[in-house]
């Protein structure tokens, strides 16, 4: 009889422990499956609160993620190293939403300096001392120059703009003065010659050394070239077409009764004829 009885009291305390394995085991796995489907949850939850901003810096674009905050806290929470100066396309306390596009732009400015011309103006005017009907350069033009200093804006390393920051002037320019003469020769005069005439350029070609430099000083509208055995240097004279000049120069070419007017240039429809011409001396 006790045997049977133990043998039951046994039985029970198997069939306990057993349940309460079962039991705890469940409540085991149970905990588990809430844990695991309470974390999921809460990356669904923080993925919903959370935005997707495209973000471009010198022509890189990258996708970032993250809550919704200011572009000036957005760039310092990302350790975004701003260039000098730059430029957004948001203002600094605008709110990120979603999808949003931030770029940064970066901007440079070179300076360069540069020497450049100044044209020169063209005048006309009425000269006395020039023989009527005649056109001639009376002051040739000169060009002027000056330093200019630019300033060439770059975005992102392209150039967008240039601007002129300021200009020195290093030399003015001259107004070429061209002249049309009016005078018509009645004397009165010492002597009056026949030569033949010509015309000559301060060019190197023309003129022996320097083109701008004659025999008795610097080049102008109303010097010639003669021979000296025939005209002396510095006499003064009236030429026909050509007008008040005197003896300044000479050359080689130059012999006997035959002179060289000086005339800057060439100018069509000058009216200069030369040839055989009456001269007159006047002093």
């Amino acid at each position: 009889m006790y045997n049977k009885n133990e043998t039951v009291l046994k039985s029970i305390l198997l069939l306990t422990v057993c349940f309460s394995l079962f039991f705890t085991m469940g409540l085991e796995q149970s905990s588990f499956s809430h844990q695991h489907t309470f974390k999921s949850f809460q990356s669904h939850v923080s993925r919903q609160n959370t935005i997707l901003v495209t973000f471009e810096q010198e022509g890189i674009r990258s996708e970032k993620r993250t809550i919704p905050m200011t572009v000036t806290n957005f760039i310092a929470s990302q350790s975004i190293e701003l260039p000098l100066q730059y430029r957004l396309n948001l203002n600094d306390n605008h709110t990120l939403k979603d999808q949003d596009f931030l770029q940064i732009t970066k901007i440079e400015y070179k300076e360069y300096a540069l020497q450049e011309k100044i044209p020169f103006q063209v005048v006309h005017k009425k000269i006395d001392q020039m023989a009527d009907g005649l056109t001639a350069v009376w002051i040739p033009g000169e060009e002027g120059l000056k330093k200019v200093t630019y300033q060439s804006k770059y975005e992102d390393g392209l150039l967008v703009s240039t601007t002129i920051l300021r200009q020195n002037i290093i030399k003015n320019p001259v107004t070429e003065i061209i002249g049309h003469g009016t005078c018509i020769f009645n004397g009165p005069y010492k002597k009056k010659m026949r030569v033949l005439a010509s015309s000559y350029n301060p060019t190197v070609a023309q003129c022996d050394g320097d083109p701008f430099t004659g025999a008795t000083g610097r080049v102008r509208f109303g010097m010639i070239a003669v021979d000296p055995k025939v005209i002396p240097l510095w006499t003064k004279l009236y030429v026909e077409g050509y007008g008040y000049a005197y003896a300044g120069d000479t050359g080689g070419l130059i012999k006997g009764h035959r002179i060289d007017c000086f005339l800057w240039r060439k100018l069509k429809n000058d009216n200069w004829r030369g040839g055989y011409i009456n001269i007159y001396i006047l002093e």
